[in-house]
C-alpha cells in the first residue's frame, strides 16, 4: 500500500515532466523519486516510539520530544493542522535530497522545470546523490553553472504525512531552535503554496517561521533563554553571509549588463568568484548559487509590514490567502513589494 502511495503521489506530481521541458529528466527520474518517497515512508516509526527507545541517543529524543508542542504552537498561530511530523526517520546522512539548479553563465537567469500541481521551480530534487551528480554533470555539459546541495528537509506539500528526519537534527546549542524553525518552515508549505512563485513561497515560509521560532522559544523557555540566543547567533552569521553573497550578485549583474566582450566577462568573473570563494567559503560558487542572493531584505521588511498592518496572525493569513496567480506580472518573481503591498489592503487600518 505505501508504495503504491508513493508511485501514486510521484506520477500525480511528476509524470509530465517526461514531456517538453522536463524530457531531460526521463523516466529514471520517476522511478527514483518514487522509490525514495517509498523508503521514508517503510523506514519511519512513530516519534513516540523513538523516544521512548534507549538506543536513540539522549540529544535526538529530547529534540523528538519537542515537535508535538512546535506543531501545536504553529497551529495555534495560524497553520494548517496536518499528519506530518508525527514519525522520525534516521536518514543515515547529513541530508535527504540532493537538489540540482542551474543559471545562464553570464546571466543571472534560472533554468525551469515545470510540473503539475508544483507548478514551475527552479530546481529539482533526488534522493540519490550519485544520480543527482550525473544530472549536474549533464547540466554542465550543456554550459550552464550549476548547484549541487544537500537538503536536510524534505516536503510532499501535504500529500503524504512527512516524517522529522534525523536530517532536520543538528548537534550544538543552537539545535532546538534549528528543529523549531525547519518544522516551522516545512509546516508554512503545507500551509499556502502558489504554483510558479518559489520565491514567494520560500520568502514566507522563511519569514514565519523565524518569527515564531523566537516566539516559540520565549514562550517556552522564558524572554531571554540560551537557546534563543544560540538561534540569534546561527542566524546573525547566516545573515553576514547573506549580506556578503548580495554584495557579489550586484557586482556580477553589473557586469553581465555591461557591454564588455563574452571573453572579458568571463575573465571578470572568474577573479570576482575566486576572491568571493576565499572571503565566504561553503561550495563552490558560481550564478547558480548567487543567484539564491538576489535580494537582500526587501521582502523581510515588506513581510513584517504586512504583519503589523494586519494586526497579528489571522488577518495576515487572509491576507496572504488572497494572493493568487493573478497577482503576478510573471512566473518566478523575485519582486514581491507591490504583490504584499496589494495584500496589505486586504487589511484596513
Amino acid at each position: 500500500m505505501l508504495r503504491r502511495a508513493a508511485l501514486a503521489l510521484t506520477l500525480a506530481l511528476l509524470s509530465p515532466a517526461l514531456q517538453g521541458c522536463g524530457s531531460q529528466l526521463g523516466a529514471g527520474y520517476l522511478a527514483q523519486a518514487a522509490e525514495g518517497q517509498f523508503w521514508l515512508l517503510r523506514a519511519r516509526r512513530p516519534i513516540e516510539q523513538a523516544v521512548a527507545d534507549p538506543s536513540t541517543p539522549e540529544p535526538t529524543r529530547a529534540l523528538l520530544a519537542e515537535v508535538p508542542r512546535i506543531k501545536q504552537f504553529g497551529e495555534q498561530q495560524g497553520l494548517k493542522p496536518t499528519s506530518n511530523y508525527a514519525h522520525y526517520v534516521d536518514v543515515g546522512g547529513p541530508a535527504v535530497t540532493w537538489v540540482v539548479s542551474a543559471c545562464d553563465p553570464l546571466a543571472f537567469k534560472s533554468t525551469v522545470w515545470k510540473f503539475p500541481i508544483i507548478g514551475a521551480i527552479t530546481y529539482v530534487g533526488w534522493f540519490d546523490r550519485d544520480e543527482a551528480k550525473e544530472h549536474a554533470k549533464r547540466l554542465k555539459g550543456q554550459g550552464l553553472d550549476v548547484d549541487l546541495r544537500g537538503a536536510g528537509a524534505y516536503s510532499t506539500l501535504g500529500w503524504l504525512p512527512d516524517p522529522v528526519l534525523s536530517s532536520m537534527l543538528h548537534p550544538g546549542p543552537g539545535a532546538l531552535g534549528g528543529l523549531v524553525d525547519v518544522v516551522l518552515h516545512e509546516s508554512v508549505h503545507a500551509t499556502y503554496y502558489l504554483n510558479g512563485q518559489s520565491y514567494l513561497n520560500e520568502s514566507l515560509a522563511t519569514f514565519v517561521a523565524r518569527r515564531l521560532t523566537r516566539d516559540y522559544l520565549r514562550s517556552t523557555r522564558g524572554e531571554d533563554p540560551p537557546e534563543l540566543r544560540a538561534y540569534e547567533e546561527d542566524q546573525e552569521r547566516a545573515e553576514r553571509r547573506r549580506q556578503g553573497l548580495h554584495r557579489v550578485y550586484e557586482e556580477l549583474d553589473q557586469l553581465y549588463r555591461s557591454p564588455l566582450p563574452a571573453g572579458e566577462k568571463l575573465t571578470r568573473k572568474t577573479a570576482i568568484l575566486t576572491e568571493a570563494q576565499r572571503t565566504y567559503g561553503g561550495r563552490p560558487l558560481n550564478n547558480a548559487v548567487l543567484i539564491q542572493y538576489r535580494t537582500y531584505g526587501s521582502d523581510h521588511d515588506d513581510f513584517d509590514a504586512l504583519f503589523r498592518r494586519c494586526g497579528g496572525w489571522p488577518r495576515f493569513w487572509e491576507a496572504i490567502r488572497g494572493i493568487q496567480t493573478g497577482s503576478f506580472e510573471r512566473t518566478q518573481q523575485e519582486e514581491l513589494g507591490a504583490v504584499l503591498r496589494q495584500a496589505a489592503e486586504r487589511c484596513p487600518p
